[in-house]
Parts: structure tokens; sequence; C-alpha cells
């Protein structure tokens, strides 16, 4: 009898063991074998991103040259997907980011399920036109992502200070252009990414009221057509990096990058 119990017991220990080896490989690359045989058919995003699903969804890569998912676990599950056309637009920001700022690192985070509908806890990532894009962080070793797992709800219960800084990681916010201008000239009436871009780029960006509106006719930013908030969005990220790249030189000539 006891020997039987011995090889039983064996037999389970190395079920128990494939299962488990097995599970890991599988919230380690089942994202990458969902984009191996996702379909080719183009996306469709029914309704609005509040009330709306998805057709044949694109997931976003688990990782590339400069940027990661935040959960390997929810990117296998499929919370990483997304409309075709947006999944384009993020990888072609993420290439010129990589050109452009190749020591910055980003972390993305929920976006939609591969056929859309509530996203739980989210009320809006419903018809795969939301991405949710974790802040670029310093910390003594320099640029880095965020930690995130299951203890932090995946990032989403990270909290910074009034400063920036985030002691439970023990970093920063890779940079605010807005404290920047503050502090190199805190006389100034305006510190907003329109008048900066102006005032240092000679660069005048797109109005978020051209794609919204005014007054009775304002829409929301869900009801703006893809394109255009596309473009609004990648304007936003690139100008700021532009700006942090003429700022840190000022903050470090007037002995000011400490205060920062």
């Amino acid at each position: 009898m006891r020997p039987r119990l011995r090889r039983a017991f064996r037999v389970i220990l190395g079920l128990m063991v494939v299962v488990a080896v097995g599970g890991a490989a599988l919230v380690r690359w089942g994202n990458d074998l969902a984009l191996v045989f996702e379909s080719s058919a183009p996306s469709q995003s029914i309704g609005t991103t509040a009330d709306g699903r998805l057709v044949n969804g694109k997931h976003l890569p688990t990782a590339g040259a400069n940027f990661q998912t935040y959960s390997y676990l929810c990117a296998a599950l499929g919370r990483n997907s997304v409309h075709g056309q947006v999944r384009a637009v993020v990888l072609d920001a993420y290439g010129t980011m990589q050109r452009e700022h190749p020591a910055v690192r980003f972390l993305y985070g929920e976006c939609s399920w591969p056929s859309g509908g509530r996203l739980r806890p989210h009320l809006t990532h419903r018809n795969g036109l939301s991405v949710d894009f974790m802040v670029p962080v310093k910390s003594a070793d320099g640029p880095g992502v965020l930690k995130t797992g299951i203890t932090n709800k995946f990032g989403y219960s990270v909290e910074f200070d009034d400063e920036g800084y985030c002691d439970s990681q023990n970093c920063h916010i890779d940079f605010d252009t807005m404290v920047a201008s503050y502090l190199i000239n805190p006389s100034k009436p305006q510190h907003n990414i329109d008048a900066l871009c102006l005032e240092y780029l000679n660069y005048e960006k797109v109005p978020t009221s051209d794609l919204i509106g005014k007054g009775v006719k304002q829409i929301t930013m869900r009801e703006v057509p893809l394109e255009k908030v596309s473009f609004y969005a990648c304007e936003d990220a690139d100008f700021t990096l532009r700006l942090k790249e003429i700022f840190e030189p000022k903050l470090q000539k007037q002995c000011l990058i400490r205060d920062f």
C-alpha cells in the first residue's frame, strides 16, 4: 500500500509542478501568443468609451525597447486590447520617443477587453479607444518605471506627494514642466504647456477648444475623432519632453535643481 501511496504522491506532485510551470509560462507569454493568433480583420469601435464595445480588438505588445505592460497577468487576460489604429498610434509614439529620448522608459496600463464592454472597475475603457499611461519616473539609479503588482493595485494606488515624490517606491516624477517654469520665473502669469510651447519653442499647440468646442456646443473628448485625439495626445507628450530639455539646464544654471 505504501509504495502505491508514494507513487500516487509523486504523480500528484509532478502534475502540480507541470501546472505551476505551465501557468507561469502562460502568464508570461500569453499575450505574445494572443498577438500571434489574433485576427487580421480591421477593428471597429462601437458606441462610446463609457457605453460601447470593440470588434476585432488588437493586443498591445507586452514590451518593447522603451516600454512594457503594467502586468503580465492582466495582459495575458486581454485587458490591454485596443482598436488597431490606436495600437498603431501608440507604437509610433513609443518609436518616436525611443529615437529622440532613448533614456526614458514608459509603462502602459489598462485598455479594453478584446471585445470591449465593461472593464471593471473602470467606468470607461469599453470600446478600445482608452489607454492608461503611467507617469515616467526617476530614482537614484536614473530613469525607470513604477513597480506594479497586486499590493498596489497594479500601480493604480501609487501616490505621489506635492513635490512629485513617491515614498513607497523611492522615486519621483521624471519632470514637471509647470513646476520647472515656476521655479525659473515665478512672476510669469502662465505656466501651462500651451503658453510654454509658444514662449520657448515658438510653437502653437492645438487648443483643447479646437477639439471639443466651447459653450453650449461643447462636446466631450470621447466624441472627438480618433485621428484628432491621437495627434493632440502625442503632441502633448512630445512637447513636454522638448520643454524638459530646455528647462533642465536652466534649473542647473540657477542652482534650482535641488528645489525641483
